[in-house]
């Protein structure tokens, strides 16, 4: 198969995951017979490692195992979401759509480095769970404090992706290189989207937006055998 049909069947897989996450009613097989509550009582992890005991560990099950707990996490953001003020309902309605196509694209522009591969699907899965993650204390619920950010440690992170990408990718073909501008073209304007919501959201919530930006990026660089700055001032 063609180099570019093998990555736009990948890019295609990815895009199906995430749709089939965001709405499908996972059975009760799939949730090894446990409620949405009794799954997220267990905390990510634990459902993790349980659900590879019993459905073992391959690509696809680890799959699934992470889709069960993002729909799970999902239902519960959205019968959450009902009972805030319209004013933060519209931010939530805004949000996720611009959040899923930041995680979208940051696995499709690791696929374009690394030529494919499985683990883009436990990534995306990673970080579909993480996006729910987030949003959860925005609609009234419990999660550990996040670190302040700012829009600036946001820009660099993001500026830091695409020197490392323009660098790695000096070379390859003409398609490829142009495939992964149009990508990071796509990334500059949903992360302006998203610091955009942000920045009328009070402190702590602009701060988790602004988290969810960056650690979605420090995350895929050690992918693309970039290092992550320490210490770096937010």
């Amino acid at each position: 198969m063609p180099r570019t049909l093998i990555l736009l069947t990948c890019f295609l897989s990815l895009s199906l995951l995430m749709a089939v996450s965001a709405t499908a009613q996972t059975s009760a097989a799939q949730r090894l017979g446990k409620t949405d509550a009794q799954i997220l009582a267990l905390g990510c992890d634990a459902w993790m490692g349980l659900h590879g005991e019993r459905m073992g560990d391959t690509t696809p099950a680890i799959a699934e195992g992470m889709k069960v707990y993002r729909t799970a996490l999902r239902r519960r953001n959205d019968t959450r979401v009902l009972s805030v003020r319209p004013e933060r309902r519209e931010q939530i309605r805004r949000l996720r759509p611009l959040m899923e196509a930041y995680i979208l694209d940051l696995v499709q522009l690791g696929s374009l480095h690394t030529d494919g591969g499985t683990i883009w699907v436990l990534h995306h899965g990673s970080s579909a769970i993480a996006m729910e993650e987030t949003l959860h204390p925005l609609v009234g619920g419990r999660h550990p404090a996040v670190p302040a950010r700012t829009t600036g440690a946001v820009g660099r992170a993001l500026a830091r992706l695409r020197a490392h990408s323009d660098t790695t990718l000096r070379g390859r073909a003409s398609s490829v290189v142009a495939d992964a501008r149009r990508l990071k073209q796509r990334l500059t304007q949903q992360t302006d989207g998203l610091i955009g919501i942000a920045a009328r959201l009070p402190r702590m919530d602009s701060d988790r937006v602004l988290d969810f930006c960056i650690t979605q990026i420090e995350g895929l660089l050690p992918e693309l055998g970039a290092a992550v700055p320490r210490g770096e001032k937010k």
